[in-house]
């Protein structure tokens, strides 16, 4: 049997006394040794806990990070392909303008499908710059030139290209040496280039070489065409 005491402070107020027989000495002391065995626990444990937190916020703002990233690179890949596409339209219109005034074909397409879109760019600027020079310094070639579609733009479907065809006037194989732009009757005809009108009017047998254009105005664009 073990006596425990308790004595107040105030010597005024009574003593209490607890009688404990071994059984419940044992007990109370194996519920101490659990109590502390949590409380010794619970201290290694925190550490652990805070920096699980702070991982977890730390994970929390890296994947807004990464969403915001993907978005604004996702912003990016769409305005490079718009710059691609830019730049491909515009090498096309180029390469027809250097055709259209005898230049010779750049020596590989990939001059403005550069990988770099600024070299790319540079690329293209240069082409301009050279054909815009040899147009300001053969302004009346230029002005003749025939290369302006005759007819507005949607108004026409084009019935026979340039080139080997199967004549619709002797059944036979025949080189056509324009193109025939079928459109409604009564729509105007613009003239392709400045030039001056040689002839205007219906071609008759006794000009074969025109025989077969019917109604016909016969332009004359200079030296040049």
């Amino acid at each position: 049997m073990v006596e425990v005491q308790f004595h107040p402070a105030d010597v005024s107020r009574t003593a209490r006394y607890f009688f404990l027989d071994r059984r419940q000495l044992w007990w109370g002391a194996g519920l101490a040794v659990v109590v502390l065995g949590v409380v010794v626990v619970g201290l290694w444990q925190v550490p652990r806990g805070v920096e699980a937190v702070v991982l977890w916020a730390k994970l929390q703002e890296a994947q807004r990070v990464h969403q915001q990233l993907t978005r604004e690179r996702e912003g990016l890949l769409q305005k490079q392909r718009s710059l691609e596409a830019k730049l491909s339209a515009a090498g096309r219109e180029l390469r027809r303008l250097g055709l259209i005034l005898g230049f010779a074909p750049a020596a590989s397409e990939d001059l403005w499908a550069s990988e770099d879109l600024l070299q790319g760019a540079k690329n293209l600027l240069a082409r301009a710059d050279e054909l815009l020079a040899f147009a300001t310094n053969h302004r009346a070639m230029v002005a003749s030139l025939p290369a302006i579609c005759p007819l507005p733009r949607g108004s026409f479907e084009v019935s026979s290209a340039f080139g080997v065809r199967v004549s619709p006037f002797t059944g036979t194989y025949e080189r056509h040496k324009g193109v025939d732009l079928a459109a409604p009757a009564g729509l105007p005809v613009k003239a392709t280039g400045k030039g001056v009108v040689l002839f205007a009017g219906r071609v008759g047998p006794e000009n074969p070489p025109w025989a077969r254009l019917g109604n016909v105005v016969v332009i004359d664009h200079g030296e040049w065409f």
